[in-house]
């Protein structure tokens, strides 16, 4: 047998503000629920209808949709496209704190289901690390190559001085060279002196080069990297020498009068990574140039002051 107030209840519930609070009383009653609206009392159909559910202990569906976690979860999944454009990866960070922000936001709400924004969370702390990781290399490439190039103009506008250790007067131009192997004295422009000798050139160091860092640059057509050792000798008596400073006083003069500066490339033992050596210690250290293919003579320049013949 049916219950034929509920027609009734349902009637009034549909018209706010006419509810039959005596007869939904008695619905309550009859229906196991708490009585606790009192005779006259109004109510709006939502109200009552949640004070019923928590009654009754009905918790909300799991059904409904977490538009925070959603929202994590796109906002991570853009993060990550980002992480994979290199011109855009040093702005993927903003849109991964973004995910995470609302991801987190998404974890704290109650009654509503949470993994969409765990997911939101996890995306975005992974393209967090990515893009950090990645923009602190760049970073660290960058200041690498503005250093090489500051370094080459200090050095190029220094007023360095370099003689022959033996004094005899060869190597004072391109075409009286000092003879190879020839240890030079250099008067740096603070004072320190230092003796320098050139080891044998890798004429073809391009393999060598591909291999100390995939984001090498290639040659240009029809050139080589050349990588040649210096060895620097602090003969002061105070002051200390810095290889990864002089090394860009170096250049080198093809045989047919062509001169090439240091390359902006990441070699082994690497001369913008040398520290300053004190009096009476040495270090030998690489520095690289590109030159035509066929190169396989030329002559050291220090400073523009001295000349020693490369093979």
């Amino acid at each position: 047998m049916t219950d034929q107030r509920t027609p009734v209840l349902v009637d009034t519930l549909d018209r706010p503000g006419s509810v039959d609070t005596a007869g939904y009383a008695r619905f309550r009653a009859s229906s196991g629920l708490p009585t606790r609206l009192s005779a006259g009392r109004t109510a709006e159909p939502a109200d009552v209808l949640a004070a019923d559910g928590a009654a009754a202990g009905i918790r909300p569906s799991s059904k409904q949709h977490d538009r925070v976690g959603l929202a994590a979860l796109v906002v991570g999944v853009v993060a990550l496209l980002l992480d994979a454009v290199p011109g855009l990866i040093l702005v993927a960070w903003l849109p991964a704190l973004v995910a995470l922000g609302l991801g987190i936001a998404g974890l704290l709400r109650r009654n509503r289901p949470r993994w969409v924004a765990a997911v939101g969370v996890a995306l975005g702390a992974a393209a967090l690390v990515i893009s950090t990781v990645v923009g602190a290399a760049l970073a660290v490439t960058v200041v690498d190559e503005i250093g090489r190039s500051s370094a080459a103009a200090a050095a190029a506008g220094s007023d360095q001085q370099a003689v022959p250790v033996d004094g005899a007067g060869a190597g004072a131009s391109v075409d009286d060279p000092a003879p190879a192997g020839t240890a030079v004295d250099v008067t740096a422009w603070d004072g320190a002196v230092y003796s320098l000798s050139f080891g044998e050139p890798l004429w073809n160091a391009d393999n060598a080069i591909r291999a100390e860092n995939e984001y090498n640059a290639a040659p240009d057509t029809g050139m080589h990297y050349l990588i040649v050792p210096l060895t620097y000798t602090n003969t002061g008596a105070t002051a200390s020498v810095d290889p990864s400073y002089e090394a860009f006083g170096v250049s080198f003069v093809e045989p047919g009068g062509i001169t090439r500066q240091p390359a902006s490339v990441v070699i082994p033992n690497d001369a913008i990574d040398a520290v300053p050596i004190l009096p009476g210690d040495s270090v030998t250290v690489n520095q690289v140039f590109q030159v035509p293919a066929d190169t396989a003579d030329g002559t050291w320049v220090v400073e523009g002051g001295l000349f020693v013949d490369a093979q």
